[in-house]
C-alpha cells in the first residue's frame, strides 16, 4: 500500500489543442517479401553498397527484387514500412503502383503514417486525454516507502534531489492522480555521477556524467518500477549502497513521443538521492 504522494506536476510550456481523429480502416499493400533491418547483410542487402534512392536495388537471398512491394521492419521500432520496387528494381518515387497504391518521395507507401496511427493501442483510460508535453497535464508520482522515514530535500551534483530511505527500491505513477493518456509515453531511469575532467570549463558545462544507457519502460499506471538503473536486478539495499559509495543521483523522467518539439518532450522529471548520515528526517513516515 502506498500512502504518500510525492508530487503532482503540471507539465508542459506550450498549449496544444486536443483533437481526436477517427481513422477509417487503412489496409496496407499486399507483399510476399518481409525484411527485418536486423537481417541486413545476411538475408538481404543493397546492390549499391552506398545505397542512394537513385540506385536502390535490393538483393533478397541473392536475387534482385522487381515489380513488387517489400515490407521493411524499422531498425528502431517494431513499425513496418512498405516500399515498391519497379521493373528496373528501383524504388517507385512519387508514383502509383499497378495495384493503385501510391508512393511518396522515398518510394514508400503514402499510407504508412495513417496505418501506424490506426494500429496504435487504444487508450486504456478514456478519461485521460492529455500529453505530458501539454499545458494542464498532471501526473502523480509516488515512491514505495510505506513505514519508512521521509527526508528533507537536498542538492547533489548541482540539482535538487528528493532524498530516499535506503530501503526504497521502487516507484510508480498512480492512475488516480493523473489526466495523461499513457499511450506513446515512456519512462527513462538513469544514474549520473560527477564529471571528472582536467578542463574546468568542461566540468562546469557538464557537471555530471550519465552512467550507461537509460533503462526504458512504457508508461503504465499503478505499476511498480525499479529504481535500479544498472540492469543488474539490485535490491534496494544493494542499489542505495552502490549509489552512496559512488555519489550517484538517479534521474526519472517521462517522455512524450508525440511532443510538438524536442524542447518539450520531457514532460516530467525528478532526481533522487539516497539518505546518508547527514540527511535530515522530516518526522513524517511514508
Amino acid at each position: 500500500m502506498i500512502k504518500k504522494l510525492l508530487t503532482l506536476l503540471t507539465a508542459g510550456i506550450l498549449a496544444v489543442s486536443m483533437s481526436i481523429t477517427a481513422w477509417a480502416d487503412v489496409v496496407p499493400p499486399q507483399s510476399s517479401i518481409s525484411l527485418d533491418f536486423a537481417d541486413y547483410g545476411q538475408i538481404w542487402t543493397y546492390v549499391d553498397p552506398e545505397h542512394t534512392y537513385r540506385n536502390s536495388q535490393i538483393l533478397v537471398n541473392g536475387t534482385v527484387v522487381y515489380n513488387q512491394w517489400v515490407q521493411k521492419k524499422s531498425a528502431d521500432t517494431d513499425w513496418i514500412y512498405w516500399y515498391y520496387y519497379d521493373s528496373n528494381g528501383q524504388l517507385l518515387i512519387n508514383g502509383t503502383a499497378p495495384d493503385g497504391y501510391k508512393t511518396n518521395e522515398f518510394g514508400m507507401w503514402d499510407g504508412c503514417e495513417a496505418y501506424h496511427e490506426q494500429m496504435k493501442p487504444a487508450n486504456p483510460y478514456p478519461d485521460k486525454i492529455y500529453r505530458t508535453s501539454q499545458e494542464g497535464a498532471n501526473i502523480g508520482f509516488w515512491f514505495d516507502e510505506e513505514g519508512l522515514p521521509i527526508y528533507e530535500p537536498e542538492t547533489h551534483l548541482g540539482v535538487n534531489c528528493t532524498i530516499l530511505d535506503t530501503q526504497v527500491g521502487t516507484f510508480r505513477f498512480p492512475s488516480s492522480q493523473t489526466n495523461v493518456n499513457p499511450v506513446d509515453h515512456y519512462v527513462l531511469v538513469y544514474g549520473a555521477t560527477r564529471t571528472v575532467a582536467d578542463n574546468e570549463k568542461f566540468q562546469e558545462a557538464f557537471p555530471f556524467t550519465v552512467l550507461g544507457d537509460p533503462i526504458r519502460y512504457n508508461l503504465e499506471y499503478d505499476k511498480a518500477y525499479s529504481l535500479d538503473f544498472t540492469g543488474n536486478n539490485m535490491t534496494a539495499d544493494e542499489l542505495s549502497r552502490f549509489c552512496l559509495e559512488n555519489d550517484i543521483i538517479i534521474n526519472i523522467s517521462v517522455i512524450d513521443e508525440n511532443a510538438a518539439s524536442d524542447a518539450i518532450r520531457t514532460g516530467f522529471e525528478t532526481n533522487v538521492y539516497y539518505a546518508n548520515s547527514a540527511s535530515v528526517k522530516t518526522g513524517e513516515i511514508g
